[in-house]
């Protein structure tokens, strides 16, 4: 499978109150295609989520992966259940 990661083309608004993993859900939801882990970290901060870093959203990217949330379908690369 082949994810360009080049600019995020998702436009997400209204993520800036949401909780953190509903905030993370809504970016690949309104691409509607898998998106690499900086993407999603690059559409929150464009929604102006600009607190978000790396590291805490993978954290939380293995723990919505554990709970069956999302599934990573290539490396760093994650999807909504169903893609």
């Amino acid at each position: 499978m082949t994810v360009t990661s080049d600019a995020p083309d998702v436009q997400v608004t209204a993520v800036k109150g949401l909780f953190r993993n509903d905030a993370i859900l809504a970016v690949p939801r309104k691409a509607g295609r898998p998106m690499h882990m900086p993407e999603i970290v690059r559409a929150l901060h464009e929604a102006g989520r600009t607190s978000e870093r790396n590291t805490d959203i993978q954290f939380y990217l293995s723990n919505l992966k554990k709970n069956e949330r999302v599934v990573r379908v290539d490396r760093g690369v994650y999807a909504l259940p169903g893609y």
